[in-house]
């Protein structure tokens, strides 16, 4: 008789033992779902902005201060360097690591277009036809500063540079602190020409 509960006991425990890993593992999830832990906040590398602001807004200028049809970038991402003063060498590097930026996508790399945005009467053009040589395909734009101000982004310091994503549709919608800027960018990036 004794061996008759041994044996029932022993499906009790092996039916609860089943249920428990059947049970236990979505009750964890609903745990982790409803108190958010394990699960970071955002996954991007730069700073979101909660409200973009369209580029289209701003009338730029090419290095011969003509005005600029922004309908040519239409459809392209574009990675946005905004330079404050005349291209140092902290630029020079910036705009190494936007080239090296993009050449690191791999075949995404065509969907990428690089802007060199500067103030219009700050910028050096006598340095721009030199720079712009050693970086083909990089575009050097030129905007007004108080433009600029008016869109209430600029987080540009008096001695550093800044950069910014801009979606196909013509909206900034990312910046990135210029010391984070190339791992971070790339790895954004590449998520978001994955699809």
């Amino acid at each position: 008789m004794t061996k008759k509960v041994k044996l029932s006991d022993n499906k009790i425990f092996i039916f609860g033992l089943l249920a428990a890993l059947f049970i236990l593992p979505f009750l964890l999830a609903v745990n982790i779902y409803r108190t958010r832990q394990f699960i970071p906040e955002t996954l991007n590398y730069g700073h979101l902005l909660s409200s973009p602001k369209s580029l289209q807004r701003l009338a730029l200028y090419d290095y011969k201060n003509n005005r600029f049809d922004q309908n040519t970038l239409r459809g392209e991402w574009l990675l946005v360097y905004l330079d404050p003063h005349q291209c140092a060498k902290l630029c020079q590097h910036n705009l190494y690591l936007m080239r090296q930026i993009r050449l690191a996508l791999g075949k995404n790399q065509n969907r990428l277009q690089r802007i060199w945005l500067t103030f219009r009467h700050n910028s050096n053009l006598a340095s721009s036809g030199s720079i712009s040589a050693k970086y083909p395909g990089m575009l050097h734009l030129q905007v007004n500063q108080a433009d600029w101000q008016k869109l209430a982004i600029s987080k540009v310091k008096s001695n550093q540079g800044h950069f910014y994503l801009v979606d196909p549709l013509g909206n900034i919608m990312m910046d990135y602190a210029t010391k984070l800027a190339p791992k971070g960018i790339f790895k954004d990036l590449k998520r978001l020409l994955y699809v």
